[in-house]
């Protein structure tokens, strides 16, 4: 529950309240004293999603608790009517009638009846046990409904204070830092729409790398069937000891026909990686993989490779399938942890969005209440808890790629010096492709809420992207080469 709005001003003072919103249409002093009202009565109400959801739970635990007890009341009732006919049984015979206290039959008859008395007591305390239960889970129900009744009216009161909050407080009329809460409100009820998109756009994306990955095996079992059909002719192990040298006519008469499928394969892989980096900017650049040129074959041309050549470029572009096939696996491992941290922001997402609107209505009912200096100061406190700017994302590369990073720099560099704009300008146009690509309508939001909203969400997926792409398992080893012992 947030912090009261503050000590009420004494009879006589001047308020903040008194001066605010001056002009036509100013709210009277009835209005304010309603919002005032609502306000208490929903504070009073603030915190019934979680004792429902706890209630929730307590309902779920002793559900199970009834259940197991009814089990164990069913088993004992059960074995407490056995004993039951069993002493009946032994007692109704004429010999244990007869028997003398001292015989054996009739010690027999005693350890019976023991038996069923104690039973029957078992089956009467755990049948109490079981009552107890259930009284409880009566106990239990009935909060609840009183719980979803109250929330209920909380969110009725919540409706009521938003109305009348647009009416007390209209946007670039009242205080600056009521505008930045209510704004901080807007950017996060937009980050719900949109982060759930982005979520959908992750799987649309991964469709079209699952693709890329069947064309890309397709073309390595091609690659693969080449290199035996190699292993066959004598190509992949001939030497000058063979009695019948290894035909190289031969192997490029077969393999044509492979390579060129081979290539078709090649070509369905790029497209569909196309297709999902056009769904999703996150997703890398997939690594080269140029077949043979087939009229490079032997025989084709006089620059034509020979059969050592031949053997060595199709082994070569059977390395570069592989690296491509782990690059694949790699991107789409990225893409679920990407979505899957999107899902966890937004179930996060809602009770930030409750205390945001909390916030709202505390400094409201705070600059109603409390006099100038006091509202001065409990606003400061509210705007201190607004979430700060997006700033820079991920780590500082070291290593390799540093030096990619700074070769990428340097180019970005060059080519805006070549095009005459400045280093600022190509930033900036570069964030704002970055935020376009992931706009979508949604009516009644402001410009401004959706610029920060978007840039909000653009800093959420790039740091998922950065957190998805580091090996936390990896970062407690040494990573220059003194700390090896080199």
């Amino acid at each position: 529950m947030l912090p009261g709005p503050g000590p009420r001003a004494p009879a006589g003072t001047l308020s903040l309240s008194s001066t605010a919103t001056l002009g036509p249409g100013a709210p009277t002093k009835e209005e304010k004293d309603e919002f005032l009202r609502l306000y208490h009565q929903w504070n009073a109400l603030e915190n019934m999603p979680e004792r429902l959801e706890a209630t929730k739970q307590q309902l779920g635990r002793m559900m199970g608790v009834i259940q197991s007890r009814t089990a164990t009341e069913t088993r004992l009732r059960n074995l407490a009517a056995t004993q039951q006919r069993e002493q009946e049984r032994v007692g109704k015979q004429l010999l244990t009638r007869l028997a003398p206290k001292g015989s054996r039959r009739h010690a027999r008859w005693v350890e019976t009846l023991k038996k069923a008395t104690s039973s029957a007591e078992e089956a009467a305390q755990s049948s109490h046990r079981l009552d107890q239960a259930k009284k409880e889970h009566q106990r239990l129900e009935t909060l609840r409904t009183d719980l979803v009744r109250q929330q209920i009216e909380a969110q009725s009161l919540a409706a009521q204070l938003e109305t009348i909050g647009q009416k007390l407080f209209p946007r670039d009329a009242s205080q600056p830092v009521l505008d930045r809460l209510a704004q901080e409100v807007d950017v996060l009820m937009l980050m719900q729409r949109l982060v759930p998109l982005e979520a959908q756009r992750e799987k649309r994306a991964r469709v079209a790398l699952l693709e890329a990955e069947t064309r890309l095996n397709k073309a390595q079992q091609v690659l693969r069937d080449v290199l035996q059909l190699s292993i066959r002719l004598g190509h992949a192990n001939d030497s000058r000891d063979r009695l019948l040298p290894a035909s190289v006519s031969k192997m490029t008469k077969m393999a044509t026909p492979l390579l060129l499928r081979a290539k078709s394969e090649l070509g369905d892989f790029y497209t569909w990686m196309a297709k999902a980096r056009m769904r999703q900017a996150l997703v890398h650049h997939a690594p080269t993989v140029d077949l043979i040129d087939l009229s490079h074959l032997p025989g084709k041309r006089a620059n034509s490779l020979d059969g050592t050549g031949l053997q060595k470029a199709i082994e070569r572009h059977f390395s570069d399938g592989q690296h491509a096939v782990s690059f694949l696996q790699n991107e789409i491992r990225i893409s679920k942890a990407r979505e899957k941290a999107l899902y966890a922001y937004t179930n996060e997402l809602g009770e930030t969005v409750r205390v945001a609107q909390a916030r709202v209505r505390a400094a409201q009912a705070c600059v109603l209440e409390a006099d100038s200096s006091a509202a001065a100061t409990n606003l400061a406190k509210y705007e201190a808890q607004l979430a700060p700017a997006p700033g820079d994302v991920g780590r500082v590369p070291t290593g390799a790629a540093a030096k990619a990073a700074a070769e990428a720099e340097a180019e970005r560099e060059a080519a805006a010096k070549e095009a005459g704009m400045a280093d600022l300008e190509t930033s900036t146009t570069v964030t704002s492709f970055s935020l376009t690509s992931t706009m979508v309508s949604v009516p009644g939001a402001s410009p401004e809420s959706y610029r920060l909203a978007l840039a909000r969400l653009h800093h959420v997926l790039a740091q998922g992207d950065v957190d998805a792409r580091t090996d936390h398992e990896d970062e407690d080893l040494p990573w220059h080469m003194h700390a090896l012992g080199f």
